[in-house]
């Protein structure tokens, strides 16, 4: 679980509103299909490396919004309910706290911003309650406890001795909040090569206190979720010399067991046929989505069946590097195509594509859909 829920926050933390944090599952699948809701939102960021854009619409909507909202080109969204958190990344390094609700009243949505050191990169978020938050930057060596109302930086937790000598940090790319414990992803590249296996970092999410670690089997891990029990990573492993990746046992989706700290190997880049580049989990299926990375503009979206350990190629797209979101609430898969000439927003249902387009949008980069 991503964000634990919660209501009835603090007076007076952006304007006159009072913000409530709604849990949200994970920032690649949402956990609220048990709850009623007044408001949907898919939220779909367009990047063309240049220039960056947030659109939105219903998730059962087939156009997105002709108003945009202008963030730096590298952006991550992380929905919370009504508000969005924007974490903008290399060439900006700034969060931003977005009130969804007022979207149609511009750039006054944006209620809070962070400034954060130079090449900071932030990489993820996650709420633990009202007053605590976790922020992962990717550029430097700190886990930074933030609170989610005002952004104020309260805690900073030191990952030095995590960080492989001569780089500058240990890569921290995901979060993931699992009861009272924060586990952080860690990459351990050395100059962008991954010399060493992906790290597992547990934390106790109230006080950022050192609880474990674990090593995984793979390097360069992407992405993780929580299923059954157990931590669920995707690993992209070390790039060739074509800067492609191969399709070989040194990357794959892995089961870790946080209690026994062990993991192991479910399926390799010999069933995938390349890297692991994200993951997107259907929980009440028991399919892990998965980005897989052959080489540049070569990404098809396949499924891996958690019970039969099989592996399926998803429609007829070719280049899946506008992330992927499974909506728990409507059991959709949201992707992005970046391909050149078939720039779109997918909606699969289980058996059928639907696209989700724009007037003058730009090709998605990162998607997420959220409910209050």
């Amino acid at each position: 679980m991503k964000s634990k829920k919660i209501q009835n926050l603090a007076k007076g933390a952006c304007a006159a509103s009072l913000l409530a944090l709604v849990a949200c599952g994970s920032d690649s699948s949402s956990s609220q299909n048990d709850t009623e809701f007044n408001s949907a939102l898919a939220l779909v960021f367009g990047s063309d490396y240049s220039t960056g854009e947030l659109r939105w619409c219903d998730p059962d909507s087939s156009t997105l919004s002709k108003a945009s909202l202008s963030f730096n080109q590298d952006s991550k969204l992380v929905a919370n309910g009504q508000y969005l958190f924007v974490l903008e990344r290399l060439g900006a390094d700034n969060i931003s706290l977005v009130d969804l609700s007022l979207l149609n009243e511009g750039a006054s949505a944006v209620k809070k911003q962070l400034a954060l050191s130079a090449g900071a990169n932030p990489s993820d978020i996650v709420v633990v309650d009202e007053s605590i938050a976790w922020l992962s930057q990717e550029g430097n060596d700190t886990l930074l406890q933030i609170n989610p109302l005002t952004l104020k930086i309260q805690k900073s937790v030191s990952l030095a001795k995590y960080t492989v000598t001569g780089n500058v940090s240990p890569n921290l790319v995901d979060l993931e909040l699992t009861g009272d414990t924060l586990i952080a992803l860690l990459q351990r590249l050395d100059q962008y090569s991954p010399t060493l296996p992906g790290l597992i970092v547990l934390f106790n999410a109230s006080t950022g206190s050192l609880l474990d670690t674990v090593s995984l089997l793979t390097s360069n891990p992407t992405a993780m979720a929580m299923y059954k029990g157990k931590l669920l990573v995707t690993t992209n492993g070390a790039y060739n010399a074509s800067y492609g990746l191969d399709a070989d046992a040194k990357r794959g989706i892995e089961q870790v067991d946080l209690t026994q700290g062990s993991s192991k190997l479910l399926a390799t880049g010999k069933d995938f046929g390349g890297g692991l580049n994200g993951l997107a989990l259907d929980t009440q299926n028991g399919i892990a989505y998965v980005p897989v990375y052959i080489a540049w503009g070569d990404v098809p979206l396949k499924a891996f069946d958690l019970s039969k350990e099989t592996v399926t190629t998803i429609a007829e797209v070719s280049d899946v590097e506008g992330s992927v979101f499974f909506d728990d609430f409507s059991e959709n898969l949201f992707f992005g195509e970046r391909a050149t000439g078939n720039e779109n927003t997918f909606v699969y249902n289980g058996s059928s594509l639907k696209s989700i387009n724009g007037e003058n949008v730009l090709a998605p980069y990162n998607i997420t859909v959220t409910r209050w």
